[in-house]
């Protein structure tokens, strides 16, 4: 094996242990959230969230010398607009009007809309492997979301809102896919967030009247701060880091985790409780994993 190979192992390797971290990241913000966000003030809390990155990062890359040459940066902004922007303007939103199994189900199809986007986009190839890792991911978050179990109806309106924020998030992975070969994962996510920040003060000034009550609730706040920094701002720097080591399709069959770390922390930290159905789509999900960190290894 050539020593171009083996580094080229390793950099999948690295890439592959950057988007476990990131996800572990955007897992423990989502136990954080998960008593925190109420529906009259969704997009209020989502801009607290974000503005914490804003500044966060921002000084960050100031600190660093990271701030992008000014001919990069509409470049580097326009994907802000996808992710966290409109991403969580629509999948919260969505949110609050069905039940969080049913929103487990459609989350579990971003991974199948990325490599449907890098086969189309960035012509990556869909190969046995990269396909059978996103089925079992698939598999695994329907059973480990509860699926087949009755749930109260829900609006049609309500899976488009939610569908749309994650086909966002999933375009937002091949933009930043192809962006980070230009760029510093920092300097990306410094530049694209003040633009996330700017639609969700749009999506407030649009829906009209929004609760600030929890500005008054100093723990409230001080979790929407802690959150905010995972999600969008430790996480995202995560994400375009390995996206500059894995394809698309190769960082997207890891994102299942996300639905496994997230289960888990319910259960130590919360008292939740899994089925043995639930179970076994989490031992699904780590297999998904696993066939992934093996594809990267291997080519």
């Amino acid at each position: 094996m050539s020593l171009s190979t083996i580094s080229g192992l390793s950099q999948k390797s690295v890439g592959a242990v950057a988007i476990l971290t990131a996800c572990a990241c955007v897992s423990i913000a989502n136990i954080i959230s998960k008593d925190l966000l109420v529906p009259a003030s969704v997009l209020p809390m989502v801009f607290v969230q974000v503005m914490a990155s804003v500044i966060v990062v921002g000084i960050a890359a100031v600190a660093t010398g990271r701030v992008p040459p000014r001919r990069d940066v509409v470049k580097l902004a326009l994907p802000g607009i996808l992710q966290p922007g409109l991403t969580y303007v629509f999948a919260f939103v969505g949110l609050s009007m069905v039940p969080v199994s049913v929103a487990g189900l459609l989350y579990a199809s971003e991974t199948a809309i990325i490599a449907v986007f890098a086969w189309v986009l960035l012509r990556e190839r869909l190969t046995q492997s990269t396909l059978l890792s996103l089925g079992l991911g698939g598999i695994g978050v329907a059973f480990l979301t509860g699926a087949g179990t009755s749930e109260a109806a829900f609006s049609t309106l309500a899976v488009l809102l939610i569908l749309a924020g994650i086909s966002c998030a999933a375009l937002d992975t091949i933009v930043a896919r192809y962006l980070v070969r230009q760029s510093d994962p920092v300097t990306m996510t410094a530049t694209s967030l003040p633009v996330a920040a700017l639609v969700v003060a749009l999506a407030m000034l649009v829906t009209g009247n929004q609760s600030w009550a929890f500005l008054n609730e100093p723990s409230t706040l001080a979790g929407l701060v802690i959150s905010g920094l995972l999600l969008h701002g430790l996480a995202t720097i995560l994400f375009n880091f390995a996206l500059a080591r894995l394809e698309a399709n190769e960082a997207a069959a890891l994102f299942p985790t996300i639905s496994l770390m997230t289960a888990l922390g319910g259960v130590g930290l919360l008292g939740e409780r899994l089925s043995l159905v639930q179970i076994m789509g989490g031992a699904a999900i780590l297999s998904s994993s696993v066939i992934a960190l093996w594809r990267g290894r291997h080519g």
